[in-house]
């Protein structure tokens, strides 16, 4: 799966009940949190489960919540599947 950087602001962020996913079937994302950057295609996820990665991945959601609401620049670093414009936030940091 090939990994890109997003960089932007963001002009979308959802969180989703667990396991009803994102997107058209066939380029769904299984994510609870969902972004969208402003003049970016596509969607980026992020997975908030209990499991070993849910600290990592609150953290992830706490950034990205505080980056939306004061219109901070952010990078994602995503993963993709083969010709799809949806995929998963693997990293995440503060862009100037």
């Amino acid at each position: 799966m090939p990994v890109l950087i997003k960089r932007g602001k963001l002009d979308h962020l959802r969180v989703n009940h667990t396991g009803s996913g994102f997107g058209p079937p066939d380029d769904s994302i299984d994510a609870e949190i969902i972004v969208h950057m402003e003049g970016h295609d596509g969607y980026y996820g992020v997975q908030l489960r209990d499991d070993g990665e849910r600290l990592t991945h609150r953290a992830m959601l706490d950034l990205l919540r505080d980056a939306f609401n004061n219109g901070w620049r952010v990078q994602c670093d995503v993963s993709f599947s083969d010709e799809q414009s949806n995929g998963i936030i693997i990293r995440t940091m503060l862009n100037k």
